[in-house]
C-alpha cells in the first residue's frame, strides 16, 4: 500500500498528473440520491469499495459542497470535511 493524494474526482497525483490540477479532470455524476435537502453524489458505480463523494446541502439561498471518502453504501455516515478544491491522502494498492 502507499499513499497518494486525490482530488475530489478522484484523480491521483501520482497516475494523472496532468489532469491531476484540481478541476482539469472533472468527472460526470454516476450516482445520484436526494433525500429531505441533502444530495450525496459518485462518480463511479456503486461496486467500487472507495470513492469520493458529494455532499450538496440546501438551508434556504445558501448551497455547500463537501465531500468525503468511502463507499457507497456508507454514504450518510461519511466525514464530508473537505471542500472540492481540497485534496485527501488515501492508501492505494501499489
Amino acid at each position: 500500500m502507499k499513499n497518494v493524494a486525490i482530488d475530489c474526482f478522484g484523480n491521483r497525483n501520482d497516475r494523472e498528473p496532468e489532469r491531476f490540477n484540481l478541476m482539469r479532470g472533472e468527472k460526470h455524476p454516476h450516482l445520484v440520491d436526494t433525500q429531505e435537502g441533502v444530495t450525496y453524489v459518485a462518480f463511479d458505480r456503486a461496486s467500487v469499495a472507495a470513492q469520493p463523494i458529494h455532499k450538496i446541502v440546501v438551508t434556504g439561498t445558501l448551497t455547500t459542497i463537501w465531500w468525503g471518502y468511502g463507499a457507497w453504501s456508507n454514504r450518510e455516515s461519511l466525514t464530508y470535511d473537505l471542500t472540492k478544491n481540497e485534496t485527501r491522502t488515501v492508501q492505494v494498492e501499489e
